[in-house]
């Protein structure tokens, strides 16, 4: 990905300027099946040679979270994965399409990766499914925004997680961390792209290692293979469009795609070749995909909302829903290098605290079920746009449509995108921090008074859009409990006493 178009994602305020770009008003439609282009050779990226897995250094891994874990039945453990990494060129052709061909440039560069794994410590919990995340290193270490946003469900479901540091810039923010890291190298980005796919091999080739069990030297019965998810959060998504598109069909190493807030890009093979805009997801696809995204993405990143819901697409948007909102920021104190910033924004604002994650466990649980039981996600409605494609928006400030959680349906507060900003500094980081981060802002009392005539009405309203969600397959049972006490604690806040059905003033 070129530098430039890396700052204006990190940005966060040049971004929406790049992305005013019409769309249909309608909502999208699933098209007719199409053959695959036979007009170009897709070459093959393979993964080989395969990569092979090393003990790490003794120690604590840097940006780990094992304080989290303990209290879930997980542990957290890292290793290293060295191998050879192919740099590769565009064959004419590349285009909107997804069907994009490489050839290799060069020979083989040497690395060491590391990846830091998060699994049951009762083994018996595991469910069979490893998500690989490809880690987002937009703030200059590696950040795990796809675990942030389905820990709890990856925990509950017993899941396995491995965070794969495949880029050159969490590689050395590692290095700065400790000396453990001194063995860590990659030759440049142009070789992420086959780390991450070697990486996917051998979690596949040695499960049994990462999960700390033998495998059986003489099984009885042919061992079962893991399914293998692969994640990625903001700017890994947008990886993420370039490997589908470009080595999946070669590799065939993942079961299952999953894309949370990506903008519509996908970066080059090349560190100075021409990024794809608003790329489609190739059309002889066999392998399914879940991409979901907030109301800050879509409604300035129009092209996303032309994705389609095709036989193995899933597209879901989340209203009122911001990118970097408070439940992530929060996260990120604890796996902050020491000598990076850890102060307060200064946000004119509080952040924006829509619940968005929950649709994320939805989402992780649609997609689980696609793999390994061939139920497709249900299609989920698209945000509604006027004529020239703007969204449109409801009483409450609110995007039309879309995935709703009943903090929007029912609202006692205004969650807002491009909202904020920082009223301490005009550093890149604090200005994307409060602005991607968005605001939720109380309702007043003539609102409330306006909107619920009692207590009652309010809570009843709440557990009707809750339930919506969960009949529909957009919200885990687990997480409808939680809104609905959610619901009671907002309802004691705004209607303290039972038998008063006006908000106090």
């Amino acid at each position: 990905m070129k530098p430039r178009l890396r700052a204006l994602w990190w940005c966060g305020v040049c971004l929406p300027l790049l992305t005013l770009q019409a769309v249909p008003a309608q909502t999208p439609r699933a098209p007719s099946p199409e053959p695959a282009s036979t007009t170009q050779t897709d070459p093959q990226p393979r993964v080989a040679p395969a990569a092979h897995l090393q003990a790490a250094p003794p120690g604590t891994p840097a940006t780990s979270r094992a304080v989290q874990l303990s209290a879930h039945g997980y542990v957290e453990q890292e290793v290293f994965l060295q191998g050879q990494a192919q740099h590769y060129r565009p064959q004419p052709g590349w285009g909107k399409s997804g069907q994009w061909g490489v050839q290799p440039h060069g020979e083989p560069h040497p690395y060491v990766a590391r990846l830091l794994v998060r699994r049951p410590a009762d083994l018996t919990r595991f469910n069979g499914v490893i998500v690989v995340e490809w880690l987002n290193t937009t703030p200059g270490f590696d950040l795990d925004g796809g675990w942030v946003l389905t820990r709890e469900e990856l925990m509950a479901q017993g899941y396995a997680w491995v965070g794969v540091s495949n880029q050159t810039e969490g590689l050395q923010a590692l290095q700065r961390q400790s000396p453990r890291y001194a063995a860590l190298r990659l030759a440049s980005n142009e070789g992420a792209h086959a780390v991450f796919g070697q990486a996917g091999q051998a979690i596949r080739a040695q499960w049994h290692r990462l999960l700390g069990q033998e495998a059986p030297s003489a099984p009885s019965a042919p061992p079962v293979s893991p399914r293998l998810l692969a994640m990625g959060y903001s700017q890994s998504g947008l990886y993420l469009y370039t490997y589908i598109n470009t080595f999946h069909p070669s590799h065939q190493v993942f079961d299952g795609f999953y894309l949370r807030g990506p903008a519509p890009l996908a970066p080059a093979v090349e560190e100075d070749g021409d990024d794809v805009w608003a790329p489609a997801f190739r059309n002889d696809l066999k392998t399914p995909i879940m991409q979901v995204q907030t109301e800050a993405e879509a409604m300035v990143s129009w092209p996303l909302s032309r994705t389609q819901d095709t036989d193995r697409i899933r597209y879901w948007e989340i209203s009122g829903a911001a990118h970097l909102d408070a439940h992530l920021q929060a996260e990120l104190p604890l796996i902050t290098p020491l000598h990076e910033p850890t102060t307060s924004h200064g946000c004119l604002r509080p952040l924006n605290e829509l619940p968005a994650y929950m649709v994320d466990h939805a989402a992780l649980h649609a997609l689980t079920r696609w793999v390994t039981e061939g139920v497709a996600p249900p299609i989920a409605p698209r945000m509604t746009r006027n004529a020239l494609g703007f969204v449109r928006t409801d009483e409450a400030g609110h995007a039309e449509g879309g995935l709703r959680l009943p903090d929007i349906r029912v609202p006692t507060a205004h969650h807002g995108q491009y909202s904020n900003f920082s009223m301490r500094s005009m550093s890149v980081r604090s200005q994307y921090a409060c602005i991607a981060g968005g605001s939720t802002v109380p309702m007043d009392d003539s609102d409330l008074q306006a909107r619920y005539a009692s207590r009652t009405a309010y809570v009843q309203a709440y557990q009707s859009a809750a339930n919506a969600l969960l009949a529909g397959g957009f919200l885990r049972p687990r997480d409808h409990q939680a809104l609905l006490a959610r619901a009671q604690a907002d309802a004691a806040l705004h209607w303290p006493d039972e038998h008063n059905s006006q908000p106090p003033r």
